[in-house]
């Protein structure tokens, strides 16, 4: 444990299994995390990616009191700074008229895509800025099935499972702003041109 700024900072490690070479996913990380820091079962917290540069206001936004306590942040895919191709390969957010998530479309393409955005007008993403309740995520996180491809245990996909089985437990906040994506070197020359 450190402290920075009055800031207590714990860390979770990712152990890699005997027969992998890499992690298994994000969601594997998460609840490995939940299972070394087994107090955020019963708190609220925000999951993130680290190769994003958020706005302040999507944790404020995340972080404030409501009676939905799952929520994410649904971005405006034509307010992001991205080109059309590299928005087309985030997922895209379905959510219904309250604002609840329905599903999540992990990589859609042609067809798929273009009818997400006859239904919606335009193409709403998730950036995997999340906030969670430990013990509503977990069981998704344990069940969370092996992508046939990727072979790693992702996310969305959990979250996916979670407002298939409780169709009202995951708010959409939706929001309209650039998020710079710093998944490469490359990507910073690109964002920043």
């Amino acid at each position: 444990m450190e402290k920075f700024r009055g800031l207590e900072v714990k860390v979770a490690v990712q152990h890699i299994p005997s027969h992998r070479e890499k992690p298994l996913g994000t969601a594997d990380a998460l609840q490995q995390c939940l299972h070394q820091h087994q107090n955020l079962l019963d708190e609220n917290f925000t999951v993130c990616n680290g190769d994003n540069l958020y706005d302040v206001g999507a944790f404020r936004a995340l972080m404030a009191e409501r009676k939905v306590t799952n929520a994410l942040i649904g971005y405006d895919g034509e307010g992001l700074g991205h080109s059309q191709e590299k928005i087309a390969r985030f997922a895209l957010l379905d959510f219904n008229d309250a604002g609840f998530v329905t599903d999540i479309l992990e990589k859609p393409t042609g067809p798929v895509l273009e009818d997400y955005r006859k239904r919606h007008g335009k193409l709403w993403v998730s950036m995997n800025i999340f906030n969670f309740h430990g013990a509503t995520i977990y069981p998704f996180l344990e069940d969370c099935p092996i992508h046939p491809v990727r072979k790693e245990k992702e996310l969305p996909e959990a979250v996916r499972n979670m407002v298939k089985e409780f169709p009202q437990s995951m708010l959409c906040i939706p929001r309209s702003e650039k998020i710079p994506d710093l998944t490469s070197a490359s990507d910073i020359a690109t964002f920043f041109d």
